[in-house]
């Protein structure tokens, strides 16, 4: 019986873990856009927390040193990871919040100021060179119509317009993406 004792305790580790990750997952695929809707029936997101919590439960276990000794500790963990699904409602979230751990309100501010910070910091890398591009194509073309009244600008603008913008596209894109 001592022979398989330690393969009770990864037994039970993954099980605890398993449930974690499963309240988590599911904590925020019930918040998630498009899979949160009502429209969505329950069972299909409850398939989708069982099968994202069976794929992650053993990425995620070797994270984990042991399983809760009492009853009170697994429900203490089990809340810390229903409290961090419903936070976060996305995933990804395992570097930010660690297993089983309750966050602070400190925490979860600090993280939320950064995540919109790195979002208006990619829009506006991405957005600034569409920006730039625009300003002077119309300041080329309000000289343009300065110097030839009778030219239909706009006509002969727009085409230019939106192959500069492809153009633009083609060049920033991969340039913001390997940020």
């Amino acid at each position: 019986m001592d022979v398989l004792a330690p393969l009770f305790e990864i037994a039970g580790i993954l099980a605890f873990v398993a449930a974690g990750v499963f309240t988590r997952i599911g904590a925020a695929l019930f918040l998630l856009p498009g899979l949160g809707e009502r429209a969505v029936p329950v069972r299909i997101r409850l398939g989708a927390a069982l099968a994202l919590a069976l794929l992650l439960a053993p990425i995620i276990a070797p994270m984990v040193e042991h399983s809760p000794d009492t009853v009170a500790a697994l429900g203490l963990a089990i809340l810390a990871e229903a409290v961090a699904g419903l936070i976060i409602g996305l995933a990804g979230l395992y570097r930010t919040l660690p297993f089983g751990e309750l966050v602070g309100g400190e925490a979860v501010a600090e993280w939320s100021i950064a995540r919109v910070a790195e979002v208006f910091a990619f829009g506006l890398s991405l957005a600034l060179p569409f920006i730039a591009v625009g300003f002077v194509y119309n300041l080329a073309l309000g000289a343009l119509s300065r110097a030839m009244p009778q030219l239909l600008v706009m006509l002969v603008g727009v085409p230019l317009l939106v192959w500069l913008g492809v153009v633009t596209l083609y060049i920033v894109v991969p340039e913001v993406l390997a940020r």
